[in-house]
């Protein structure tokens, strides 16, 4: 099974985009991502509170598919919760 996103080049994206200033760092982040991956990126940001692992942050969702997904979360306090990538073939 092929993915779509290159974690390689998700990693140089968000590289980039650190030290901005928060908001401007979220739009920045988001806009790359939406130009490498053009028409599978949602770009709105639509955030919702997320309880996970111990951890309660916000999260948006930028894509959603039955083999991989894209999301920025984010907390102002430390957590030492666990998120990794999930390979999943069928």
């Amino acid at each position: 099974m092929s993915y779509l996103f290159d974690p390689d080049q998700l990693h140089e994206i968000v590289r980039s985009c650190i030290g901005l200033p928060h908001d401007e760092m979220l739009e920045t982040l988001i806009t790359r991502i939406a130009q490498a991956y053009p028409g599978h990126a949602e770009t709105e940001q639509d955030w919702f509170f997320n309880r996970l692992a111990g951890a309660t942050g916000v999260i948006t969702v930028l894509h959603a598919s039955l083999s991989e997904y894209v999301l920025v979360y984010g907390t102002p306090i430390g957590t030492e919760a666990f998120s990794g990538h999930y390979p999943l073939e069928i």
